[in-house]
C-alpha cells in the first residue's frame, strides 16, 4: 500500500499554517493598521487644519474688524477734524514743494521723516504738524498701522506719518492711471457717506519701492455734516504676516496663506498678487463659509488644503492652510515600517514555535501512522506507541489500539467463520456427492434390472410371437384335417391328441406370458417407484441448491457489510476490502455454479416426468399384453374343451367336422390377433428400452455435473 508522503505532510502543513496565519494577521493588522491609522491621520490632519484656519481667520477677522473700528474712531475725534481741516489751511499756504523739500528731502531716512515733528517749520502748517503729528505717530505705533494718511477733498496728501515718496501729491489725476489707493480716495470723496469704510486691495506701491500695501479709509465729517476730507489707513501687515506666518500645528510643509476671491494671494509675502490657486477647496468655501479637501500642488505633491472665508469691508478674501500628504501621513508610514518589523519578528519567531508545536505533534503521529501501515499489512502485534500521553495524541493511540485488537478479533473471527464455511462446504459437497453416487448406483441397478425384464420381455414376445405363428399354421392344419376327418377317423384322432397337446403347450406358454407380462407390469410400477425416489432425491437436491443460493446471498452481503466497513476504516480497512472482494467473487461463483445446477435439476425433472409417462405408456402396453395374454388363454382353454368334445365326439367326428373348422377359423383369427399383440407388446419393449437409456444417460450427466460442481468448489 503506498503512503504517499511529499510535501503536503503535517510535518511541513503545521509549521507552514502556523507561519502562513501569523504573517496572515499580522499583515492584516499592520495593513489594517496603516489604513485605519492613515484615515485618522488624515481626518485628525483635517480637524487640526480646520482648527487652525478657523483660527488664524477669527485673527485676521478681528484685525481687519478693529481696523475698521478704528477708522470710525479715528474719523469722528475732533483731533482728527481739526487737523484735517488744519492742513487742508497749512497745505494750500506752504506749497507742495515746500512741504516735500522740508519734509522729505531734509530728512533722507524713512526714520528722520517718522521722527521729524516740524521744530523749525514756524509756517501755519509746522504749526499744526507740531500739535498733531506726534498724536498721530504715537496712535499707528499703538495700534500698529504701518502708515496713516489724510487727504484734503481734492486728493492732495495733506498729511501722512512716514512722509513717503507720494506725501504732498496729488493722487487724483485723470491723465494717471488708476491705482486702488486713488480708487478708494476718489470714492470716499463722491460718495459722502459717513458711514462708509472702503478698502485699497493690495497692489504695488510705488512709495513702498514696489512692495504690496492695502489700504482702508473712510471720510472726515465736521460737525455740521459736511464731508472735510480722507483719513487712510495701512493695513497693518506686521500683523497678518505674524498670523500667517505663525507656524506652530502647520508642520515642515504647511503654511498658511490669504487669498483673494480671485484666487491671487495677498499680503506681502513673496508670491502675493502673482501666484494664482485654482483649487476647488476656495470654490467650496466661498459657498460654504468653510472646506477641506486633497488636491495635487503646484509642485505634483498631494496637499491637504483647508479654506475659511474672512471679510475684507466688502470683499471676500480666504485663509487657505496646506500641508503635504507625504508629512501627514509620515507617522503611518514610519507605523508601517514598524509593524514590517515587528511582523519579521513575529514571523520567525512564530515559525520557530510552529516547527517545535509541528516536531512535538508530527514525530508521534508518524509513529502511530507507522504502527497503523504495519497493522493494515497484518502486523497485529505491532506495539502501539504514545500510549502514554494524554492529550488527544494519546487518545488517538488508544483508539487504534481497540481498532488493533478488534481486528485481532475480527481475524479469528473470520478464521473461524472460514473454516466452518469451509467445513459447511465441505460436509454439503460431500452429502451431495454420496446422495449423486447413491442415485447413480440405485438408478443403474434399476435400469439394470428395466434392461434385463426388458430382454425377458423381447424373448418371451419373441416366443409369443412364433407360438403364436405355429398356432396359426396349426389351426390351419386342424382345418384341413376338419376337412379331410371323414376320410381317416383314427388320423383326425391321432391329430386331435397332438392339438391337444399343442394346446396345452400354448396355454402353458400363455401362462408363462402372462406371468411375464405381469412381472413386466411390476417391473414398470417399480422403475416408475425409482424414477419418482430420483424426481424426490432432485427435488432434494434442488432444495440443499436453493439452500447453498441462500448462502452465497448470505455471504455476498457479508462481504459487502465487511467492504462499507472496509471503506470506513480508510487505509487501515484497504487490506480487509480486498478479503471481502475475494469473498465476495467466491459467493459469485457459488452463486453462479448453483444456477448451473438448478438449470440442470429443472431439465432432469423435465426429462423425468418424460420417464414417469414413458413408464406409464409402457405399463399400460403391458396391462394390454397382459389382457391379450388373458384372452389367449381363455381361448386356449376354450380350445381345450374343443378338443375334449373332440376326444368325445370322435365317433360324431363327421358330424362335427363343419363345426370343427368353424372353430379353427376362430382359433387362427385368435392366434393372428394374439400375433399382433405380441408384435406391439415387442415395439413397446424396445421403446422402453430407448427410453430407459436416455434415462441412464441423463443420470450420468446430472451425476457428473454434481461431480463438476463439487470439484469446483
Amino acid at each position: 500500500m503506498q503512503t504517499g508522503v511529499g510535501f503536503f505532510t503535517l510535518s511541513k502543513k503545521i509549521p507552514s499554517l502556523v507561519i502562513g496565519a501569523a504573517l496572515l494577521s499580522t499583515l492584516a493588522i499592520g495593513i489594517s493598521s496603516v489604513l485605519s491609522g492613515s484615515s485618522i491621520l488624515e481626518e485628525a490632519s483635517k480637524t487640526r487644519l480646520e482648527a487652525l484656519t478657523a483660527s488664524r481667520a477669527t485673527q485676521i477677522n478681528e484685525i481687519f474688524q478693529r481696523l475698521k473700528t478704528d477708522l470710525n474712531l479715528l474719523g469722528q475725534t475732533p483731533s482728527t477734524i481739526k487737523g484735517v481741516v488744519s492742513f487742508t489751511m497749512g497745505f494750500g499756504s506752504s506749497g507742495r514743494s515746500g512741504l516735500r523739500k522740508k519734509y522729505i528731502k531734509n530728512n533722507p531716512t524713512p526714520d528722520d521723516r517718522k521722527a521729524y515733528d516740524g521744530e523749525d517749520d514756524f509756517s501755519f502748517y509746522g504749526q499744526q504738524h507740531k500739535q498733531n503729528h506726534p498724536y498721530f505717530r504715537s496712535l499707528i505705533e499703538s495700534y500698529g498701522y504701518p502708515e496713516l494718511m489724510l487727504f484734503d477733498l481734492k486728493g492732495n496728501m495733506i498729511y501722512s506719518v512716514n512722509k513717503r515718496d507720494d506725501f504732498a501729491s496729488k493722487i487724483i489725476k485723470k491723465d494717471e492711471p488708476d491705482s486702488p489707493l486713488k480708487t478708494l480716495v476718489q470714492t470716499l470723496i463722491d460718495e459722502k457717506k459717513t458711514d462708509l469704510v472702503l478698502a485699497a486691495d493690495y497692489f504695488s506701491y510705488p512709495s513702498l519701492a514696489g512692495q504690496k500695501a492695502a489700504f482702508a479709509g473712510r471720510g472726515i465729517f465736521a460737525q455740521d455734516g459736511n464731508l472735510e476730507g480722507v483719513i487712510v489707513l495701512q493695513v497693518p501687515d506686521k500683523g497678518i504676516n505674524a498670523i500667517l506666518g505663525d507656524r506652530s500645528g502647520l508642520g515642515e510643509s504647511g503654511r498658511m496663506m490669504l487669498v483673494g476671491n480671485d484666487g491671487l494671494l495677498r499680503g506681502t509675502s513673496t508670491g502675493s498678487g502673482t501666484s494664482k490657486l485654482d483649487l476647488s477647496v476656495l470654490s467650496v468655501a466661498k459657498s460654504q463659509k468653510f472646506a477641506t479637501d486633497v488636491s495635487v500642488s503646484e509642485d505634483g505633491r498631494n496637499t491637504l488644503y483647508a479654506a475659511q472665508t474672512v471679510s475684507f469691508f466688502y470683499k471676500v478674501w480666504f485663509v487657505l492652510s496646506e500641508q503635504e500628504m507625504d508629512e501627514i501621513l509620515k507617522p503611518a508610514h514610519d507605523l508601517s515600517n514598524r509593524i514590517l518589523i515587528t511582523s519579521v519578528a513575529l514571523f520567525i519567531l512564530i515559525g520557530a514555535v510552529g516547527m517545535y508545536a509541528s516536531r512535538s505533534i508530527v514525530s508521534p503521529l508518524q509513529k502511530i501512522t507507522q504502527a497503523m501501515m504495519n497493522i493494515a499489512n497484518g502486523d497485529l502485534e505491532q506495539e502501539m506507541p504514545a500510549l502514554s500521553r494524554s492529550d488527544e495524541i494519546g487518545s488517538m493511540a488508544h483508539a487504534v489500539e481497540v481498532f488493533k485488537n478488534n481486528e485481532k478479533e475480527a481475524v479469528y473471527l473470520r478464521q473461524s467463520q472460514e473454516a466452518e464455511r469451509i467445513r459447511s462446504e465441505a460436509d454439503k459437497m460431500q452429502a451431495m456427492l454420496e446422495i449423486a453416487d447413491g442415485l447413480e448406483q440405485r438408478t443403474g441397478e434399476a435400469i439394470q434390472q428395466m434392461n434385463t425384464v426388458i430382454e425377458m420381455l423381447k424373448s418371451n414376445s419373441s416366443e409369443m410371437a412364433q407360438t403364436s405363428q405355429a398356432t396359426r399354421t396349426k389351426a390351419q392344419d386342424v382345418q384341413s384335417f376338419a376337412q379331410t376327418t371323414s376320410l381317416n377317423v383314427s388320423t383326425v384322432a391321432s391329430a386331435t391328441q397332438q392339438l391337444k397337446e399343442s394346446s396345452l403347450e400354448i396355454a402353458h406358454e400363455m401362462d408363462k406370458a402372462t406371468h411375464t407380462t405381469k412381472d413386466a407390469s411390476e417391473a414398470v410400477s417399480g422403475a416408475m417407484q425409482v424414477v419418482e425416489g430420483l424426481s424426490q432425491s432432485v427435488e432434494s437436491i434442488g432444495d440443499i441448491v436453493e439452500l447453498i443460493q441462500n448462502i452465497a446471498e448470505q455471504t455476498n452481503l457479508l462481504s459487502l457489510n465487511a467492504t462499507i466497513e472496509a471503506a470506513r476504516a480508510g487505509e487501515a480497512g484497504k487490506g480487509f476490502s480486498v478479503v471481502a472482494s475475494e469473498v465476495k467473487g467466491l459467493a459469485m461463483q457459488t452463486a453462479n455454479a448453483t444456477e448451473g445446477v438448478s438449470e440442470k435439476i429443472s431439465q432432469i425433472n423435465s426429462e423425468t416426468e418424460l420417464v414417469i409417462e414413458a413408464l406409464k405408456d409402457i405399463s399400460d402396453k403391458v396391462f394390454e399384453v397382459q389382457n391379450a395374454s388373458v384372452g389367449i388363454a381363455s381361448a386356449t382353454e376354450e380350445q381345450n374343451t374343443s378338443i375334449d368334445d373332440i376326444n368325445q365326439s370322435v365317433g360324431e367326428a363327421s358330424s362335427g367336422t363343419q363345426h370343427i373348422s368353424d372353430y379353427m377359423e376362430d382359433l387362427t383369427q385368435h392366434s393372428e390377433e394374439t400375433n399382433a399383440s405380441v408384435e406391439n407388446m415387442h415395439s413397446a419393449i424396445g421403446e422402453l428400452a430407448h427410453s430407459f437409456t436416455v434415462l441412464g444417460n441423463e443420470i450420468d450427466a446430472f451425476v457428473s455435473s454434481i461431480s463438476n460442481a463439487s470439484n469446483k468448489g
